[in-house]
């Protein structure tokens, strides 16, 4: 069984915020974020190096196929959980 790094809203929303405060190129909109459920995990379903300092991370965020791009520090991404898909 394949395992992916995830992320709870709650840590998605620190992040997003860090991407969005140190102006990275891929953050996740206000209108998106407001509609995501508080209490789901959000797995991590692709990931490249990006700027060779960052992950750029496409974050699927329901069932329906719904996703979006964030990037993030090497290090941040480094100590996201991972879990069974």
């Amino acid at each position: 069984m394949k395992t992916y790094k995830y992320m709870d809203f709650y840590l998605l929303k620190k992040l997003n915020n860090k991407a969005k405060r140190l102006k990275k190129n891929k953050s996740i909109s206000d209108m998106v974020m407001n509609s995501l459920d508080k209490t789901k995990v959000y797995p991590i379903i692709l990931n490249i190096l990006h700027n060779d300092f960052e992950q750029r991370c496409q974050i699927l965020f329901n069932q329906d196929g719904a996703r979006g791009f964030l990037d993030m520090d090497c290090e941040d991404f480094q100590t996201l959980p991972r879990g069974k898909a």
